[in-house]
């Protein structure tokens, strides 16, 4: 089984709406388990596919979403977890569907659509316009050669299992995005715990 978490906030139901008309329908019979995943709740709520935690809802603290996240998926039986943005349209489900299975097949612990890479010019300053004043000052952590695009992501479950432990031994889900990227934290527990990650190439469209 695939588990397919696109993190969301109440003010994006609009882009909820319109996945949910072209092709969330085509994942539902494929043996994947869906939760749009909200913040700001005061404990873990299901509502049908709308998944509430009690973490941050901001982007300036999406890492505790993620972490918040793992938890609640520690406890499933899963293959790989899925992570999207909520501006992410998949045209040929079939064909992501089947790159999963290749992924699975050839061993890969993790993937993503394709490596961002940092090369000596890689901005510590783009979040600025997703952030309150007071937080529009450079990331400080380092950047690692590649890491996983946030936007579309794929872990197996004993990955998930080393990201979560990660997480609750460093705290680091309770830092603000100028100290920790979400993708770059979550990539850089995957290197640095010799995962066999891939590309696997333009199977979403992300709409930003």
């Amino acid at each position: 089984m695939y588990i397919l978490s696109i993190f969301t906030c109440e003010a994006h139901k609009d882009r909820i709406s319109k996945m949910e008309e072209s092709w969330i329908p085509k994942a539902m019979p494929k043996g994947f388990e869906l939760y749009y995943v909200y913040g700001k709740a005061e404990q873990v709520t299901e509502e049908g596919r709308n998944l509430y935690l009690p973490c941050e809802e901001s982007y300036e603290y999406l890492l505790d979403k993620t972490y918040h996240t793992l938890k609640y998926l520690s406890d499933k039986d899963f293959e790989y977890w899925i992570k999207l943005d909520n501006d992410i349209f998949i045209p040929d489900f079939e064909m992501f569907t089947d790159k999963l299975r290749k992924i699975s097949g050839e061993g890969f612990d993790c993937a993503t659509t394709s490596f961002a890479r940092y090369n000596g010019n890689t901005s510590h300053t783009w979040h600025y316009d997703k952030v309150p004043q007071k937080l529009r000052i450079p990331q400080t952590a380092d950047f690692p050669e590649k890491w996983l695009q946030g936007h579309c992501y794929i872990i197996s479950k004993k990955f998930c299992t080393i990201a979560l432990e990660h997480l609750e031994k460093t705290k680091q889900y309770k830092l603000p995005v100028t100290q920790a990227f979400e993708d770059v934290v979550i990539s850089n527990v995957m290197f640095s715990n010799d995962a066999k990650c891939c590309e696997i190439g333009p199977l979403v469209i992300h709409e930003h």
